[in-house]
């Protein structure tokens, strides 16, 4: 909350929701789908795809749709940020009575608050069950099943609910210090934050050209699976965002289970 305090200003751009999501999603997705990079992620953002028993539309139409929401999805101040808010690079103590930020080399004060927050929870919750993660029940590269159309894969995080608890307390104390500055839409600049973060990770994987058959197979199904959660995660935003009543945001981003689409109109 200090943090995320300090230098609070109202946003100066005109096109703050541009600067601070649509056009970081875009370069990272970008330089995803280049030639050299993993170009079998194209088809997924051009044509959309199915996954897990849902089919999705292609990202540009998620982005026209955000884009009718901008005075909601717009902060209301920016401030400063950490920059890169992964369970790496926050310490506890042995009391679990103080906790500290490290690597401060990515602070910066022009950016929403909640992209810390969506970066942790996308770390804690999905980045270390990925291929290569950090946990013993993370996913292996022969349980996540992709065509050109299509992926498949165990829902996220599975076996955990320490991690589901973890998301729940963190959200609550989101949700306490945007009342206490009058951020009232949190909640879906939260999801926006988590896509972003989530295109993003894929994006950290580059480049590839380096990388061994097996290892790049890893990276690019890691890859595959970021950006199919964080379309998920944007089919809800954007339903939500057309009907707040009818389709609310789910409790947490990730249930580790299947969560029935709302039928769009």
């Amino acid at each position: 909350r200090a943090l995320h305090l300090h230098r609070r200003r109202a946003p100066v751009a005109s096109n703050e929701l541009g600067w601070l999501y649509l056009t970081p999603i875009s370069e990272a997705i970008n330089a995803l789908c280049e030639a050299s990079a993993f170009h079998e992620l194209k088809p997924y953002v051009e044509n959309g795809f199915e996954s897990n028993g849902c089919a999705f539309q292609s990202l540009s139409a998620y982005i026209a749709k955000l884009q009718h929401h901008a005075p909601t999805l717009t902060p209301p101040a920016i401030s400063a940020v950490h920059g890169d808010c992964h369970s790496r690079n926050l310490m506890i103590d042995a009391s679990l009575a103080s906790v500290k930020f490290v690597d401060l080399e990515t602070l910066s004060y022009g950016d929403d608050y909640l992209t810390d927050y969506g970066l942790l929870i996308e770390d804690v919750a999905l980045y270390r069950y990925l291929p290569r993660g950090q946990r013993p029940d993370c996913l292996t590269a022969d349980e996540i099943i992709a065509d050109s159309h299509s992926i498949n894969y165990p829902f996220l995080p599975r076996g955990a609910d320490s991690i589901l608890f973890f998301e729940r307390c963190l959200i609550e104390q989101i949700a306490s210090f945007a009342h206490s500055v009058g951020d009232p839409n949190f909640k879906p600049r939260l999801w926006l934050a988590i896509v972003r973060n989530l295109i993003q990770l894929g994006a950290r994987q580059l480049p590839v050209h380096s990388l061994d058959p097996q290892r790049r197979d890893e990276s690019l199904k890691l890859t595959l699976v970021a950006y199919a959660e964080a379309v998920r995660l944007l089919d809800e935003l954007t339903e939500h965002l057309r009907a707040p009543v009818r389709a609310p945001l789910p409790e947490l981003p990730f249930a580790g289970e299947r969560r029935a689409k709302v039928a769009g109109f």
